[in-house]
């Protein structure tokens, strides 16, 4: 339950951080670097993504990008990277990926997808992907249903600080799942630390 929480209220905060960002090379992707502050990092993510806001502060730091906001309900999508400052809550990354499966297991329509050890950086991780109905009133235009999303969190831990990656995208079709996984998949590939 904390994870979600700090999550929003790490959202409430705004905070201007000096950080690059390269237009796509033909690619599809643009490469995102943190520049400043104790811990730098980049990675590469599709063009069709938007810098939302970063944020930097002595405990945190990290980048929310946009794809589709929640108004186009039939292809939303969100992706935020960063690092935090371990606490007696949550210690670490393991104890992030318990905490956020004990909160979300009993939300509508959960459905674990996959819980999998992957690298980041040549550092250890742990994923958790998931299916949840959207918890907002809002419907499917095309299915005239609930928006389902899949969401797609990875933790680590490194240098002392707790890392998370993640991605939260509407299920409105196989071929934009497709595609939204394919998009994080490459964010984590290109991922790196640059200390």
């Amino acid at each position: 339950m904390l994870v979600p929480i700090l999550r929003m209220t790490l959202a409430s905060t705004v905070v201007f951080v000096l950080a690059g960002c390269n237009e796509p090379d033909g690619s599809g992707y643009k490469l995102f670097a943190m520049k400043e502050g104790p811990v730098r990092y980049s990675f590469e993510y599709s063009s069709r993504f938007k810098i939302a806001e970063t944020r930097q502060r002595a405990d945190l730091a990290y980048v929310t990008l946009l794809g589709a906001t929640i108004r186009q309900l039939n292809d939303y999508s969100s992706i935020s990277a960063g690092w935090f400052v371990p606490n007696k809550w949550i210690p670490d990354a393991e104890s992030a990926q318990k905490d956020l499966l004990a909160t979300v297991s009993g939300n509508m329509g959960f459905e674990l997808l996959d819980q999998s050890p992957v690298t980041i950086d040549n550092v250890p991780a742990k994923l958790i992907a998931y299916k949840q109905r959207n918890i907002r009133p809002i419907f499917n235009r095309e299915t005239k249903g609930p928006v389902y999303e899949i969401l797609r969190v990875v933790d680590f831990d490194y240098g002392g600080l707790r890392w998370s990656i993640d991605m939260r995208s509407a299920d409105v079709s196989p071929e934009a799942a497709d595609r939204d996984k394919a998009d994080f998949e490459h964010l984590l590939r290109t991922f790196r630390i640059l200390d």
